[in-house]
């Protein structure tokens, strides 16, 4: 895996590193072949955001709030890694004009993002991957 972090804090960006490391190393993760791009940004581009994840070949950027700290960094970083796996794992894409989702083949067009089903799971599994890395660690 290839990372790269820029922008936000010294802070933010160690506790980015180790917590996409973990997630990556874990035997669950579909491929450490990724290449991840953290950037720390002051306003996400969706309104209402605290991150985002966009992926192209084996490439994922995600965007952070620059303003998230501790508990709220760790879990949007964890959420939008959740993403980066539903795309390596082929059950999320765009649609061939780019502008929607699609969930296992499912065009996901006129469905509001929250209840996408990806985002469903991403909410739930996200809160489950940080207590299995906190088992695994103990």
């Amino acid at each position: 895996m290839f990372l790269s972090i820029k922008g936000g804090t010294q802070s933010q960006r160690k506790v980015a590193s180790r917590l996409i490391r973990a997630i990556v190393a874990q035997p669950e993760f579909p491929a450490n072949d990724v290449c991840i791009c953290l950037k720390f940004h002051g306003i996400v581009v969706k309104e209402s955001s605290l991150g985002l994840a966009s992926f192209s070949g084996r490439v994922a950027l995600i965007e952070i709030d620059t303003h998230l700290h501790g508990a709220a960094l760790v879990d949007t970083i964890a959420h939008e890694m959740i993403h980066v796996y539903q795309f390596l794992a082929e059950d999320l894409a765009y649609s061939e004009d780019g502008s929607e989702f699609v969930w296992k083949g499912v065009d996901l067009t006129g469905i509001a993002y929250e209840d996408q089903p990806h985002e469903i799971l991403a909410h739930g599994l996200s809160q489950y991957l940080l207590h299995t890395l906190e088992e695994r660690a103990a």
